[in-house]
């Protein structure tokens, strides 16, 4: 039995355009993780893949709107195209998140590259995972040690004063006795 071509659904290369899309998107993101986050190539790239995933979302709900337009479908194959569509949806969210994760975990590897690995306040667990109490807590510990570090610097800019007036001392003392 031959099978009739009548011509090609648009429904089915629509998505097979948004398919391409998400593999165009998918290819960028990964050439913007290579790139660091202060160069033009960088900011080149997440100008392109702002634009590229809002057009994706778009034909995503383009395509959405064209489910049961034009062409008869069974039950079967409504229910099919439209988990297709689905999966297209959660593959942008997914590309999303891994566009914004990007950009948190560049900022994440700069602060601890300014900060020092070393700190306590970057002890690999991620500021967005984080309460709401939690945050306070790290924020009060941090101006505690602050405070801290403020009285200390007090303390030994106080010392330095001593140490100052007790060699201008001397140094007036040595001055008035050669001057005799």
């Amino acid at each position: 039995m031959a099978l009739l071509n009548i011509g090609e659904d648009p429904w089915l290369l629509e998505h097979e355009t948004c398919e391409k899309l998400y593999r165009d998107i998918m290819e960028q993101l990964t050439l913007r993780q290579r790139q660091p986050r202060t160069s033009d190539k960088f900011s080149q790239l997440s100008a392109t893949i702002r634009l590229r995933l809002k057009q994706y979302n778009n034909e995503i709900e383009q395509l959405h709107q064209k489910l049961g337009y034009g062409v008869q479908l069974t039950a079967a194959e409504s229910e099919r195209r439209n988990r297709q569509v689905e999966i297209l949806r959660s593959k942008g969210l997914q590309m999303q998140k891994c566009f914004d994760d990007q950009l948190t975990d560049k900022n994440t590897e700069e602060r601890k590259a300014l900060v020092g690995a070393s700190s306590p306040y970057f002890d690999d667990v991620s500021f967005e995972r984080q309460t709401a109490d939690e945050i306070r807590r790290n924020q009060q510990k941090m101006l505690g040690d602050q405070e801290q570090g403020l009285e200390n610097l007090s303390q030994i800019i106080s010392r330095q004063k001593i140490l100052l007036k007790q060699y201008q001392m001397k140094w007036i003392y040595i001055m008035t006795f050669w001057m005799i």
